[in-house]
């Protein structure tokens, strides 16, 4: 049994716990006549996807899992909790955009290690133009509300 039940499997039922948990709430959410979809499509459809790929991760995975070898480093994780914490903090200030911006810019630098030229002249434009494009995708095309900018 200790060789059946390895790592990702474990993450395989954690994940199609959470799909279950998604697929249960999207079903209480408040219908409203004007939309003939219904707020619950979206959710069900991402929680459908992670279903699936969650089985496929179980299916897959045979035998145990080798351990991670090297130090494991928990600067990255601690920095990304940070950034997410910010990001969540200031998102309803500033606005999607550019609380957008300022997210994918702060990762991005961190995560890039070439030098900062360089790194500048890559994550503007794509922090500007994915910003926007999510904005106007979500905001205009769906239709889902987001923060605009508060001045």
């Amino acid at each position: 049994m200790k060789n059946f039940m390895n790592r990702e499997r474990i993450i395989a039922l954690v994940c199609l716990a959470f799909a279950a948990y998604i697929w249960i709430v999207a079903g209480t959410f408040p219908a409203s006549f004007l939309d003939s979809v219904g707020p619950a499509k979206y959710p069900r459809l991402l929680a459908s996807l992670i279903g699936i790929t969650a089985v496929i991760l179980f299916a897959t995975s045979n035998g145990p899992v080798k351990p991670i070898k090297g130090k494991r480093e928990f600067r990255s994780l601690a920095y990304i909790l940070l950034c997410i914490m910010i990001y969540l903090l200031i998102f309803t200030r500033i606005g999607f955009i550019l609380s957008t911006i300022a997210f994918l810019l702060a990762l991005t630098l961190y995560f890039d290690h070439r030098e900062l030229k360089t790194r500048l002249k890559i994550a503007v434009p794509y922090a500007v133009c994915f910003s926007v494009f999510l904005y106007f995708f979500f905001a205009k095309l769906l239709g889902v509300l987001l923060p605009s900018i508060v001045l």
